[in-house]
């Protein structure tokens, strides 16, 4: 948790909220499928997974969850950290099936 996410999503999420949020989650199947620049040294990169999880803690109500995302990152030391999206960003799910 305090590695993957920036000092600033950290505040806003805490970890009570990330374990509420995805205590039940198991994900598999994730697939780097793009990554580009983006301002001041930052990266964006297009993810897809699967997820399985309590039906009440997924988006459609379903076991299992088919997910493309976009994780916008920031340096951080050697690597880097998960920031916040813009406002207008929205992650895209379906059922698996």
């Amino acid at each position: 948790y305090r590695s993957l996410l920036t000092p600033g999503l950290r505040a806003s999420f805490t970890p009570q909220a990330f374990a509420s949020g995805y205590g039940t989650t198991s994900d598999s199947g994730a697939t780097l499928r793009a990554v580009r620049g983006a301002a001041a040294g930052e990266l964006v990169a297009a993810i897809t997974f699967t997820s399985h999880q309590s039906p009440a803690d997924s988006p459609v109500h379903a076991s299992c969850t088919a997910w493309r995302i976009v994780m916008y990152l920031v340096p951080q030391r050697a690597g880097y950290q998960i920031t916040r999206p813009p406002a207008s960003y929205h992650a895209a799910y379906r059922r698996c099936g």
